[in-house]
């Protein structure tokens, strides 16, 4: 999927249960994350639905947990994983 049509969909409301964004471009990446974060229904406490992990500080079983962790009056969680 492109950058452009990530960001299309994610404006439709239509969001992946998981993405991988790779690629130099950091403003392209940026962009569709932001398309993302922005489309994602994490509901009123986003404190409790958004975890933001760097994957050298962070252990796998941190970022597993996070996954697994049922949203708090929201429809689903988001859970960004950077420096992979």
């Amino acid at each position: 999927m492109t950058p452009e049509q990530a960001i299309t969909r994610a404006a439709k409301g239509e969001v992946l249960p998981v993405y991988l964004l790779l690629g130099e471009e950091t403003y392209l990446r940026d962009q569709v994350l932001e398309a993302i974060v922005a489309a994602a229904d994490v509901g009123n406490v986003r404190g409790f639905n958004h975890d933001k992990l760097i994957a050298t500080e962070t252990k796998v079983e941190s970022v597993l947990a996070a996954a697994r962790t049922a949203p708090m009056r929201a429809k689903q969680r988001l859970v960004v994983l950077s420096g992979v």
